[in-house]
C-alpha cells in the first residue's frame, strides 16, 4: 500500500522550498483570510488527517496562540493525529516581543492526548519530523528556535529515523553530585555550563529530556536518586516543563485533575471522580 502523502501545512512557507526536491506538500492559504489564518490551518489539518493523510502544521509558536481553540477541539479533543511544528519558540530578539515563543510548552503540555517534545540541536529536529510522521493514534509537537542550528552532524541524505521510543530522554554527559536537566535547544547551554562547574571540581550530569510530555519517569528518578542536586532547564516562561518534573516527583506541587478529558455526567460527581 502506498504511504499517504504528508502535507505541510505553513502560514509561510519557506521561500527556498522546493516541491519538486520533496516529498512534502505544502498547502497554501486562501488570500481572502487575513484574520482566522491560524484557525483554518489547525481545523483543515485536522480534516486532512481524518482522510488518511500525515499533515505538519507549521505555525509560529506565537501564532499558533490565535488557533488554540481549533487545537482544544478540532484536534486533541478527538485524537486526530495532526504534527505542530512550532517555529519561533524561546527568545527571538530582533522579531520582539509578538513573536516570542514563551507559552507553547505550557499550553501544549496541558492538552490530554498531546504528545510534547523538542530538539535539542538540528539533527534531533530531523529525528523528531520523522518521529511525528510515524505517529498515527494522538496528535504531537514539537518546537525548535529561530536562527541556525548548531553544527551537529545530520543524519545520511537528512533523512530522519523515528525515535525508539516515545518519552525517553538520553543521557549526554556522565557526572556525579549534580545533575542539569534540560528541554529544548536550550540543552547546549547546559552542555557548555558543565566545562566551568569541571574547573571547580564538580562534575556534571547533563541530560535532554527530549520529551515534555509524556515525561521520563526512569531518567528523572535516577537522575534524582544518584545526584544531590538536580536543575530542570528550559527557554520559556511560567516553568512548565520543571512543574511536571516536580509534580512527578511530588516535591512541591499537590496532584490535580487526571490527564485525561472529562466524561459526561453530573458536576458533583465528575468533582468527586477527579
Amino acid at each position: 500500500m502506498e504511504q499517504p502523502l504528508l502535507l505541510g501545512h505553513s502560514v509561510r512557507p519557506s521561500p527556498n522550498f522546493n516541491p519538486a526536491q520533496s516529498s512534502v506538500c505544502f498547502v497554501k492559504q486562501p488570500k481572502n483570510l487575513t484574520k482566522q489564518i491560524e484557525q483554518h490551518a489547525v481545523t483543515f489539518a485536522a480534516g486532512l488527517a481524518t482522510e488518511g493523510l500525515k499533515p505538519f502544521c507549521a505555525i509560529y509558536s506565537s501564532f499558533l496562540q490565535r488557533g488554540y481553540d481549533q487545537v482544544v477541539h478540532d484536534v486533541d479533543l478527538q485524537k486526530i493525529p495532526v504534527r505542530f511544528a512550532l517555529d519561533r519558540a524561546g527568545l527571538v530578539g530582533a522579531d520582539g516581543p509578538t513573536h516570542c515563543g514563551a507559552f507553547d510548552i505550557t499550553y501544549m503540555a496541558c492538552l490530554p492526548n498531546m504528545i510534547v517534545m523538542a530538539p535539542a540541536d538540528e539533527a534531533e529536529l530531523i529525528h523528531m519530523v520523522a518521529t511525528a510522521a510515524a505517529i498515527d493514534g494522538r496528535p504531537s509537537c514539537f518546537r525548535f528556535p529561530r536562527g541556525n542550528g548548531v553544527g551537529v552532524m545530520l543524519p545520511p541524505g537528512n533523512k530522519g529515523a523515528p525515535l525508539e521510543e516515545i518519552g525517553k530522554g538520553r543521557v549526554l554527559m556522565e557526572g556525579n553530585r549534580v545533575a542539569i536537566l534540560g528541554y529544548g535547544s536550550i540543552v547546549q547551554t547546559c552542555l557548555k555550563a558543565a566545562d566551568p562547574l569541571r574547573a571547580h571540581g564538580v562534575f556534571a550530569t547533563v541530560a535532554d529530556a527530549r520529551f515534555c510530555k509524556p515525561l521520563d519517569v526512569g531518567l528523572i528518578r535516577r537522575l534524582v536518586n544518584e545526584h544531590e542536586i538536580l536543575m530542570t532547564v528550559e527557554e520559556r516562561l511560567h516553568w512548565r516543563f520543571r512543574i511536571s518534573c516536580h509534580s512527578l516527583l511530588e516535591l512541591e506541587w499537590p496532584p490535580g485533575w487526571p490527564h485525561e478529558a472529562e466524561a459526561n455526567g453530573r458536576q458533583k460527581e465528575a468533582l468527586y471522580l477527579h
